[in-house]
């Protein structure tokens, strides 16, 4: 994207800034990506915010965490070690060490014998990072706008879960 549009790496391109057709050639890289490495899985988790309740409700970050833990813990516990990467904004200052707690905490409660690093990094000095963003775009654009064409595109590559709905 960064090439086709002739823009520096630099400059980090958004999931909200990328053009529909954008989205669709990114959406049909995903199964292109499966196919050549089907090890590589593709997951996400959609909430209703509405419909959570109230104890949820009043903590967002309680809320991040039991998403978290219903997204990546089985597949987390598939392996020696994962490096985890989540996006330092989505962390507040007074929590960072809390998702790698609390996920340390549900991985020992599976049995599970892993080594766990949670590293936060900034989307722009993260290409993975800004990956997730454009595929999580495409996920929210359909439950949110119900913009479909992307969505339709990568949904068969994408193990997606549901809360709340």
């Amino acid at each position: 994207m960064y090439k086709h549009r002739g823009r520096s790496a630099r400059n980090e391109l958004k999931s909200v800034q990328l053009s529909s057709g954008e989205r669709a050639a990114f959406a049909g890289e995903l199964a292109k990506i499966r196919a050549k490495h089907p090890d590589i899985r593709f997951v996400t988790i959609t909430v209703r915010k509405e419909k959570a309740n109230s104890a949820f409700r009043r903590s967002p970050n309680g809320l991040y965490n039991f998403m978290a833990k219903l997204l990546l813990l089985e597949v987390m516990s598939e392996y020696d070690s994962v490096c985890f990467i989540p996006d330092a904004r989505s962390l507040k200052i007074e929590l960072k060490h809390s998702l790698h707690e609390y996920l340390c905490t549900e991985l020992a409660g599976r049995g599970a014998e892993i080594m766990l690093q949670t590293t936060p990094w900034e989307s722009k000095d993260s290409f993975s990072l800004q990956f997730v963003d454009w595929m999580a775009g495409i996920v929210w654009a359909h439950h949110e706008h119900r913009n479909g064409d992307a969505y339709k595109s990568a949904s068969p590559s994408i193990a997606q879960r549901w809360l709340f709905f």
